[in-house]
């Protein structure tokens, strides 16, 4: 599991992946269960208020989450749980997140090295936290314009759209060298939850 570094997504992580992301000697750990990364390369693209990390320095995670947890998120089933989740030192591996991205970051640049990260790891699936504007745009980098000349694809729709808030899409990542470049496979990309927003309007 990978995180951006800003605490709403790591929120996000620690509701929806708390079974992946035990902290360790947990009773209810299961074997395949690790730390999420925490990594710099996810930071959402935007300079707005909400995009700023409050983690600054390298290596470095945000003040406790707990407090942030809404009623509305906990079930009968994990409120005894995520009430009080602890250090996030338990669930979280920022060793490698480099913090706040700086005034001269590059999207392309860490899109690139998210990717690289990912192609190295010696899991099979990496499950990505992130942001909607972020996957919007590492669509469009790692597609071929030709890919998404049919305007009705879900491939042309993702490059188009955001997706929905919470939504979770599977897709198979490649590494093309003939083109020296990654690549997201068309064909494998699929809703697995929520879905995309609506096209944005065209200007007139």
């Amino acid at each position: 599991v990978a995180c951006s570094n800003l605490r709403r997504c790591m929120l996000t992580a620690l509701v929806a992946l708390r079974s992946r992301i035990c902290p360790t000697g947990h009773a209810s750990k299961p074997r395949n269960a690790s730390k999420a990364h925490v990594t710099t390369d996810l930071q959402e693209m935007s300079r707005n208020v909400d995009c700023v990390a409050m983690a600054l320095e390298p290596a470095s995670l945000p003040p406790s989450l707990g407090r942030n947890l809404k009623p509305q998120m906990l079930t009968a089933k994990n409120a005894s749980q995520l009430h009080q989740p602890g250090p996030l030192e338990q669930y979280f591996d920022a060793s490698e997140c480099r913090g706040m991205k700086t005034l001269r970051s590059n999207g392309r640049l860490r899109m690139e090295a998210f990717a690289r990260w990912a192609m190295k790891c010696d899991e099979e699936v990496v499950i990505a936290v992130g942001h909607s504007l972020y996957f919007r745009e590492f669509f469009n980098l790692f597609t071929r314009e030709s890919d998404r000349d049919d305007e009705n694809s879900l491939i042309a729709r993702a490059c188009e759209s955001k997706m929905a808030n919470c939504s979770m899409v599977g897709f198979e990542l490649a590494y093309d060298e003939v083109m020296g470049s990654f690549q997201v496979m068309p064909s494998t990309l699929r809703v697995l939850d929520g879905g995309f927003e609506s096209a944005r309007k065209k200007s007139k």
